[in-house]
């Protein structure tokens, strides 16, 4: 019955040899095609991935650095609230009349740098500072046992210019 037919199928060991090298050629280019277009695509997503990644780093860094920002101005904010506590107590504000009207050897101006040191260790004892700092109008520093000490270089860098006279309260930008 299938011999009979005139259309048998081809056999392989029938094929010319132009065709075989023909077919591998083809399976050849297919195959380089292939290739080539898997290392493309590596490549493509490789780059989108790691473009991503970058972008989603960047992003969670700024969303650290918002939030530090953020603590670092409630820091601050924490800090000047203490320091208006301190600056409206009685003690401090007769230390700073008895600072304007006395002489800076009198009875009176050295009571009162004893009161407010005083009052600076225990407001540094119970708050649990490293140091506390008062600022006079003849830039100058009250330090420890009430010496009068230079700016430091440091908080003149950080105030960005050079202190004339602070003002309790003057806020530096």
């Amino acid at each position: 019955m299938f011999q009979d037919s005139s259309k048998l199928p081809n056999s392989q060991s029938h094929q010319s040899p132009y065709k075989a090298r023909f077919n591998v050629r083809y399976l050849s280019w297919g195959l380089a095609i292939a290739v080539v277009g898997v290392v493309a695509g590596g490549i493509f997503s490789f780059r989108w991935f790691s473009e991503k990644l970058l972008l989603d780093l960047q992003d969670s860094l700024l969303g650290v650095a918002k939030l530090q920002a953020t603590q670092i101005d409630q820091w601050l904010l924490e800090r000047k609230g203490d320091a208006r506590v301190i600056a409206s107590r009685p003690t401090t504000i007769d230390a700073l009349k008895a600072f304007a009207t006395n002489e800076p050897n009198s009875a009176i101006v050295q009571q009162q740098q004893a009161n407010l040191t005083q009052l600076a260790l225990d407001v540094q004892t119970s708050y649990d500072y490293r140091r506390i700092v008062f600022l006079t109008a003849r830039d100058k520093l009250f330090g420890k046992r009430g010496r009068k000490i230079p700016y430091p270089r440091k908080l003149i860098q950080f105030l960005g210019r050079q202190i004339t006279k602070p003002v309790l309260g003057e806020q530096y930008g």
